[in-house]
């Protein structure tokens, strides 16, 4: 989805682009990465150090941090964004899960947004309207990822569904290590991607606002929209195949909404 997206992009953006998209996943597996949460610690404090010295004169010999320096320095790139996704990334490392819905959003919103903030910024955007519209689809596009992981993540003991949600809807232990369809999970899934889907509402009310530069970057709300309906149309099920299935027709529908300005 991110090599599709970055594209649709202009070219000269897209070196940029791929060196973020880098850093990203290299912080956000981290806690896969390791056996201890004091190594996820240690590696996440090397890319802390490894970003600060790319905004220095020097830059470590590594494939990632490279690219990256050449992005910031072209870009003008801001700290703080980067500094958010890593500090997001620490959030991984603690076994506790979330307890509430808006705290589920707020992980969704700082593991997501600051890399939108970036990606806005190597296109040229500079509006605060934009950033906070990123926000809202940023937001929606993690919430759906981590629907669409579930499976995956439990299996891992990574809990998503927050604890409000487990007790609204009857979700029991059991039915979280049982790796099986369950219509009190469905529920839930279901209520959570409706959160979602409104994110994405809000964010396209707000259309007319977004700049030029900033609407290929938007196009990962359209993506997220159509994840979503296919989530609601398995009912909401995280377990049934289809939504693990390639999405036919994506990209002529991303060319589509790009020629018309919408995401």
């Amino acid at each position: 989805d991110r090599f599709l997206l970055c594209m649709l992009m202009p070219a000269e953006y897209r070196e940029s682009l791929f060196a973020l998209y880098a850093f990203n996943h290299e912080v956000a597996k981290t806690r896969g990465s390791v056996s201890e949460p004091v190594l996820g610690q240690i590696r996440l404090q090397w890319w802390r150090e490894a970003v600060e010295e790319c905004f220095g004169t020097t830059q470590r010999r590594h494939e990632v941090v490279q690219p990256l320096y050449e992005a910031i320095k072209r870009h003008d790139l801001p700290r703080q964004a980067f500094d958010r996704l890593i500090d997001a990334r620490e959030r991984d490392l603690v076994e506790d899960g979330f307890g509430t819905l808006a705290e589920l959003e707020a992980y969704a919103l700082e593991t997501s947004a600051p890399l939108l903030e970036l990606t806005l910024a190597v296109a040229g955007s500079d509006s605060a309207a934009d950033r906070e519209i990123a926000g809202l689809v940023a937001s929606a596009w993690a919430l759906t990822g981590l629907m669409r992981a579930l499976p995956f993540n439990l299996r891992e003991r990574r809990v998503h569904i927050p604890v409000e949600l487990q007790r609204r809807h009857g979700i029991t232990a059991r039915m979280l290590e049982s790796l099986k369809s369950e219509e009190p999970l469905s529920a839930a899934v279901g209520e959570i991607a409706l959160r979602a889907t409104a994110l994405l509402d809000q964010a396209r009310r707000r259309r007319a606002e977004v700049s030029h530069p900033a609407q290929s970057v938007m196009l990962i709300a359209a993506l997220a929209d159509s994840y979503l309906k296919r989530l609601k149309k398995a009912g909401f099920d995280p377990f049934d195949p289809v939504n693990a299935a390639p999405m036919p027709g994506r990209i002529p529908r991303l060319l589509m909404k790009r020629l018309l300005g919408r995401f």
